[in-house]
């Protein structure tokens, strides 16, 4: 797997913003993909912004069909659509993530503003999956 993502478009969503500004995100959802559970996603994206919807089963143009999405509805109707891969890779001893974590919106919001929200997300992740094991952990 590499951590880029390739080049697509999502129906309604036609900017894909660019693998290096999803990176810290595809590097936290890689680093806790084992820990992500049914519902996992969506408490992490409403950890980020309450009024995010959580579903199942977006498609891509390039035929790819993801594991989750967290769209993010933003000041003036504008909305930003997170898509998590599969992590099913089994050959690969770097990542079994399919590929990156794609962003997608509609152009009209700006750089600064996703990489806010990417780096929030990720935190998310994060933050939630240390205390699953944090619970785990028996002295």
């Amino acid at each position: 797997m590499s951590l880029d993502s390739p080049q697509t478009y999502l129906k309604g969503f036609p900017f894909q913003y660019g693998s290096e500004l999803v990176f810290p995100l595809t590097l936290a959802y890689k680093d806790t993909h084992h820990f992500i559970k049914n519902g996992v996603l969506e408490i992490a994206g409403r950890k980020t912004l309450s009024r995010c919807v959580y579903s199942f089963g977006e498609k891509t143009q390039d035929g790819y069909d993801w594991f989750a999405s967290l769209q993010f509805p933003l000041r003036g109707a504008r909305l930003i659509n997170v898509l998590f891969p599969w992590t099913q890779d089994w050959g690969n001893s770097e990542s079994q993530l399919d590929r990156a974590v794609g962003v997608f919106g509609d152009g009209s919001v700006h750089q600064d503003s996703v990489k806010s929200l990417v780096n929030s997300l990720a935190g998310a992740l994060r933050s939630y999956t240390m205390k699953s094991i944090s619970r785990r952990v028996v002295f």
